[in-house]
């Protein structure tokens, strides 16, 4: 996986009771499992449209399920790998150290939850990139959603009080006390609470968390349709508030490693 620039995205697995729980109060564990499931994808979508401007690569940072299950869900382009014990600021250094170690010239962490993201915001880190030693994205909480470096500077993931609304200035001071250069991107917000809901109900993306109906599901009978799979699936899926469901008949060419590779 040699590539210039790497996209570290952080997500766990949509188990109900196990995903988004400071949201269950407010939406219940089905609400806030399958929220996080739309994000998420978001997320990968948004990577997923950066890399194909040029010489990046997608690291799907993982936990809460076997990677088989994310092979399922989000497809075989990603790279996955499992996240380690430890803490947040553990689990961040030990992503950015391997990236830099398959020969990373720029990586930046971004989280799964951030409605937000673009890819023009992720083009403008890498660009930032190349004349500072830091991109930071602020988040409405007092975190951050993003954080971009070109070496490892293992100083910012010790000691932050993890999960509090302190670790951006905290992150900015310890850049400062390292002499590190940094740019700011704007401030975003990352859904982890209640009050952070009401700017997602009028959004169609996430339409089925709240209304309680499913999405419009387009199915996709195949068979030995390599040749044409892809480019259905594309002109497809840029529809919103739908899902595709692509139904083997038993091909013998690549037609289901193709549907695989699309999520």
């Amino acid at each position: 996986m040699n590539h210039a620039d790497h996209i570290l995205l952080f997500a766990r697995y949509p188990v109900p009771g196990q995903a988004k729980t400071r949201l269950i109060p407010a939406i219940g564990p089905d609400g806030a499992a399958l929220l996080h499931r739309r994000m998420t994808e978001h997320a990968v979508a948004v990577a997923r449209a950066t890399k194909e401007d040029g010489d990046t690569s997608v690291t799907l940072c993982f936990t809460g399920a076997p990677r088989r299950s994310f092979r399922a869900w989000l497809g075989t382009d990603l790279h996955l790998q499992e996240q380690p014990c430890g803490d947040l600021g553990e689990r961040m250094s030990h992503a950015f150290a391997s990236a830099f170690k398959s020969g990373a010239k720029r990586a930046v962490a971004v989280g799964s939850d951030v409605p937000d993201l673009s890819p023009g915001l992720l083009r403008r880190t890498m660009k930032a990139l190349d004349e500072n030693d830091v991109v930071i994205g602020p988040a409405s909480d007092g975190g951050y959603y993003l954080l971009g470096m070109r070496c490892l500077h293992p100083g910012l993931f010790q000691g932050m009080n993890w999960g509090t609304g302190s670790v951006y200035t905290e992150t900015i001071a310890a850049c400062t006390n390292q002499g590190l250069t940094v740019t700011e991107l704007p401030e975003l917000s990352d859904v982890d609470r209640p009050e952070e809901l009401n700017s997602l109900r009028s959004d169609e993306r996430f339409a089925d968390v709240f209304t309680g109906q499913p999405r419009l599901s387009v199915i996709v009978p195949a068979l030995n349709e390599a040749d044409v799979l892809a480019a259905t699936l594309e002109r497809v899926r840029g529809a919103e508030g739908i899902e595709i469901i692509v139904v083997d008949g038993g091909s013998r060419d690549s037609t289901s490693e193709l549907a695989a590779l699309a999520g």
